[in-house]
């Protein structure tokens, strides 16, 4: 073959080929247009918590609140955003339901992690697994929402620590989960995902609904804030592994019952499950019977400290008046 017809033949077989690269590079195209089509206008919805009063977008379904979830299209997040505010409720940057609890983080979010929100949201189902647990399947009587982080609807408190309070009649708790995880990345204390889908990493999540319990259940009149912060952090900090019982030094802050602690020092919210201990063995089995009873009926004609004492004093059958006095509570 000379040189001539070899760049004929070549000419040929590339004439040939050519229709057959542009329909194999068309068909690529089709599929890559069809699929970005389909990315855009059906690749996700806009669930709304109707009870919440919370849109967010998702690109795999609204799921975990049958109740209360409704499902719009929306062909992105901004869309979703936009039917979410013209609703008039909040949108979140994060949003994962069960019928019991939302964890959320509203615009503006403090974080863009959703690996962290996801593991929170394991831990969480598990801590407040735990809490049914320690009272007997007792949880505030309606839909909690909390929030890991700072953001439109919390700040954080000067404990950069957890708060419990309420918002529209449901529990609304505000916790400071991803600052700490900054904050401690580089230490001997780092934590790392796997830290936030393990109970040790629940104090919060079970020590605030239970300040949500006092006041759902009460009959005329929470008790004082001092009962209801030891009771608190005794199950939470028992359920985490931070205290193996209730004559934990932590209760106790190194005070004892001939010398306990005045309202001027932190161990004062601290120590009244402590003298419960010591003085008449109050323990875990003890403190779920107290919730049973506490959301019942039991001495319903009785407020707030003194009710708790009522209570307290038929779980134990003693008069517990001891312990009120160590602190100085009144049962007036």
């Amino acid at each position: 073959m000379n040189k001539k017809m070899f760049w004929l033949f070549g000419l040929v077989l590339f004439c040939c080929l050519l229709p057959l690269f542009y329909a194999k590079a068309a068909q690529a195209l089709s599929v890559h247009m069809k699929k970005s089509v389909l990315a855009e206008n059906g690749s996700g919805v806009c669930c709304l918590d109707n009870y919440l009063e919370i849109g967010s977008f998702s690109k795999t379904g609204c799921s975990g609140d049958k109740k209360n979830l409704t499902t719009i299209k929306a062909k992105n997040k901004y869309e979703c955003r936009k039917k979410t505010l013209q609703k008039k409720y909040r949108f979140a940057d994060y949003y994962k339901t069960t019928d019991k609890f939302a964890l959320v983080c509203v615009e503006p979010c403090s974080f863009n992690d959703q690996k962290f929100f996801d593991s929170s949201f394991v831990g969480d189902n598990i801590g407040l697994a735990k809490l049914k647990q320690a009272t007997g399947n007792i949880l505030p009587k309606q839909k909690m929402e909390i929030h890991p982080d700072k953001d439109g609807d919390c700040e954080y408190n000067e404990y950069f620590s957890g708060s419990s309070g309420y918002k529209d009649g449901h529990p609304f708790i505000c916790m400071a989960n991803y600052y700490w995880f900054k904050k401690l990345k580089g230490t001997q204390v780092e934590r790392d995902y796997g830290y936030y889908e393990k109970v040790k990493s629940q104090t919060l999540t079970v020590h605030e609904p239970i300040h949500n319990i006092f006041h759902d259940y009460q009959k005329g009149q929470a008790p004082d804030y001092v009962i209801q912060e030891s009771f608190c952090k005794a199950v939470s900090l028992t359920i985490a592994g931070q205290a193996d019982n209730y004559f934990s030094d932590f209760f106790s802050g190194n005070y004892t019952l001939k010398n306990p602690p005045s309202k001027s020092v932190a161990a004062y919210n601290n120590f009244f499950v402590y003298s419960l201990a010591s003085r008449f063995g109050f323990d875990e089995n003890d403190m779920k019977i107290f919730f049973q009873k506490y959301v019942s009926d039991s001495y319903s004609t009785k407020r707030g400290n003194a009710r708790v004492k009522a209570i307290l004093d038929e779980i134990l059958h003693q008069d517990t008046a001891a312990s009120f006095v160590d602190l100085q509570i009144s049962l007036k």
